[in-house]
């Protein structure tokens, strides 16, 4: 396999550089660095003072750039979410709540994936909420979308194959909503008007399904409690006609439109790349196999 070609935004602070030079040795398929020894590394570079640093939301937002170059089908696609398991155990990137006893492990990584994700469109939005001290959107951003970069659209695929790892992982409180939103995208809306970026979505949405599609349906079997607030992100597009929740019927409705992707007599097949095609029929087959054998 190939070396990973990584690189940063210069001019970047010192903490910055050091971190992703440490990442890049970590990250190349040929690296004999350990992930225990790359987790040592970067936590002997973020201060004391631990989670409430905004040194260690850089630290995510750095991770998170390095993750975004990583092609989802490259073996190293893995690494990021063992090198944050790892170093996610340990209190600089945790928060405890005293009066709940409470121990947020990575929270502030939680909070650099919601604004890596919601970002763009956040800041284009000027009745959205700011938290001014770092520039960032709050938690409540995580009820918003973007779209793909047309100029760069494999950064999305990617970054959506390093948070559905790291969402399997469990190395943060995790819930199936970004997964639904990014199926809602690539399913339930409709592509016509976004050619420059329609592959990506469905690529995107795929990744749920390569990597994060076991723990996914479980939670179409036995959704659990859900709140008003996920209710309200679990709503669906245009396209599908149901209701607001993660149902056997909603699973089968992506399912076939993966599959309509690739299949040559359908309306939705035309325009897509060979690459989307391979991806969407793979995606299929793995929701299938998963229903078959876990029902």
């Amino acid at each position: 396999m190939s070396s990973l070609k990584l690189k940063i935004e210069e001019p970047a602070p010192k903490i910055t550089v050091e971190t992703y030079h440490i990442l890049r040795d970590f990250l190349q398929p040929s690296s004999r660095m350990t992930v225990v020894n790359a987790a040592k590394l970067v936590l002997d570079l973020l201060p004391e003072e631990g989670a409430e640093s905004d040194i260690v939301w850089s630290f995510g937002e750095t991770c998170i750039e390095v993750a975004e170059q990583i092609p989802w089908h490259h073996p190293s696609q893995f690494k990021p979410a063992a090198f944050f398991e790892e170093i996610g155990r340990f209190s600089k990137l945790g928060h405890l709540y005293q009066a709940e006893g409470i121990y947020h492990r990575s929270q502030r990584l939680g909070g650099s994936l919601r604004d890596n994700l919601n970002g763009t469109f956040c800041e284009s939005r000027r009745d959205s909420v700011i938290n001014p001290s770092r520039g960032v959107c709050s938690a409540l951003i995580h009820i918003l979308w973007i779209e793909p970069d047309p100029e760069d659209p494999g950064a999305y695929v990617n970054f959506h194959a390093f948070a559905a790892n790291l969402f399997e992982r469990r190395i943060i409180r995790t819930n199936p909503n970004w997964a639904i939103a990014a199926m809602r995208e690539a399913h339930e809306e409709s592509l016509e008007a976004k050619a420059d970026v329609r592959d990506a979505l469905v690529m995107a949405a795929a990744q749920w399904i390569f990597w994060y599609g076991q723990s996914l349906f479980k939670q179409v079997i036995c959704p659990g409690d859900v709140s008003e607030i996920d209710l309200r992100q679990w709503r669906p597009g245009p396209l599908y006609d149901g209701k607001a929740e993660l149902s056997l019927r909603r699973w089968h409705f992506w399912k076939d439109s993966f599959n309509n992707i690739d299949f040559a007599g359908s309306e939705k097949a035309l325009g897509f790349g060979p690459e989307c095609k391979d991806v969407a029929v793979k995606a299929a087959q793995l929701m299938e196999s998963r229903e078959l054998n876990m029902i």
